[in-house]
C-alpha cells in the first residue's frame, strides 16, 4: 500500500476506533496497533488496487470497513496465541531446569484461576498482570526469582493488588465477570442454534436470521473459523446465502469442531 492509501485508512473513523479497541485489549502501545491493523488489513485488500482502495474510503463501504474490524480481530487472535504459546512453552520447560513448582492456589479454585489468567490484561495493568500470570501458572519460588523479590517485599506486592488495586476496581471487574458469563451462554446458544439450522429446511434463510441477530458473537465464530479460513467474511456474515458453498461448508465443519 502506498502513503495515500495508509493516511486515507488511518483517517477512517472506524479505523480508528479498531486502533483503540486493539490497544485496549492488548495493552499495546498507539504505534504498535496502527502497525498490526496495517499489516493485517493488507492481505485482505490486496486484490484492490490504490484507487480501488480510495474509492471505497470516500464510499465509506460497509464491506470494507469490516475488513478492518477483521483485521482487528485477526491481530488480537495472533497476539493472544502468541503470549499463550510462549507462555506454554515455558511452563513445560521450566520444571525441567528449576525443579516442580507449587502453583499459588487451591485445586478447587482451578475454574476462577483460569479466568483471572486469561483476563489478567484487561484487568490490571501490563506490568502487574505480567505479575500475576508469573504467580498463578508458576508459583511463589518461581516468581520471587524473576522478581528478585524476599518474602516481605513479595507479600507486600500481593497485599498491594488484594488490598488496593482490586477493591478499587471491584466494578469493572465484576462487569468483566458478568459480561464474560453473559457471552459464553449466549456464544454457546448461538453455535447450538447454528448447528441446528444446518438440519433444517431453509437453512440459508435460518443462517441469516442467527447472524442478524447476534452480529458480534456471529462475526467471531467466523472470524475463528480455520476449517478452513473464511475469506469474504464481511459478505459471509451478511449474505450468507450468495456464499460460496466451501465457506459454507468449512463455517458448518468448525461449528462440529468447537461444539465438540
Amino acid at each position: 500500500m502506498d502513503n495515500k492509501v495508509v493516511d486515507s485508512i488511518m483517517g477512517l473513523y472506524n479505523f480508528k476506533t479498531q486502533t483503540h479497541a486493539l490497544m485496549k485489549s492488548t495493552r499495546i502501545s498507539k504505534n504498535e496497533a496502527i502497525s498490526m491493523l496495517i499489516r493485517f488489513m493488507q492481505p485482505r485488500i490486496s486484490r484492490y488496487s490504490s484507487d480501488e482502495i480510495l474509492e471505497l474510503i470516500d464510499k465509506q463501504d460497509n464491506v470494507f470497513l469490516y475488513k478492518i474490524t477483521y483485521s482487528r480481530k485477526d491481530a488480537e487472535r495472533e497476539y493472544f496465541n502468541e503470549r499463550n504459546r510462549s507462555d506454554k512453552i515455558r511452563a513445560r520447560l521450566e520444571p525441567l531446569y528449576k525443579g516442580a513448582y507449587q502453583p499459588f492456589y487451591k485445586k478447587e479454585d482451578r475454574s476462577k484461576v483460569d479466568f483471572v489468567i486469561n483476563n489478567a490484561y484487561r484487568i490490571f495493568t501490563w506490568n502487574t498482570a505480567e505479575f500475576v500470570v508469573h504467580l498463578l501458572t508458576r508459583g511463589e519460588s518461581y516468581t520471587k526469582e524473576v522478581y528478585q523479590l524476599q518474602d516481605k517485599p513479595f507479600l507486600d506486592k500481593i497485599k498491594k493488588i488484594t488490598r488496593q488495586y482490586i477493591p478499587n476496581h471491584r466494578e469493572d471487574i465484576n462487569n468483566l465477570i458478568d459480561s464474560q458469563y453473559i457471552h459464553d451462554n449466549k456464544r454457546d446458544e448461538v453455535i447450538d442454534n447454528l448447528i441446528q439450522a444446518h438440519n433444517e429446511d431453509s437453512v440459508d434463510v435460518k443462517i441469516q436470521e442467527i447472524f442478524d441477530a447476534n452480529k458480534n458473537i456471529c462475526e467471531e465464530l467466523i472470524g475463528e473459523c480455520d476449517t478452513p479460513y473464511i475469506h469474504r467474511q464481511g459478505t459471509f456474515l451478511n449474505h450468507y446465502a450468495n456464499s460460496p458453498s466451501n465457506d459454507k461448508r468449512a463455517f458448518a465443519r468448525y461449528l462440529m469442531k468447537i461444539e465438540n
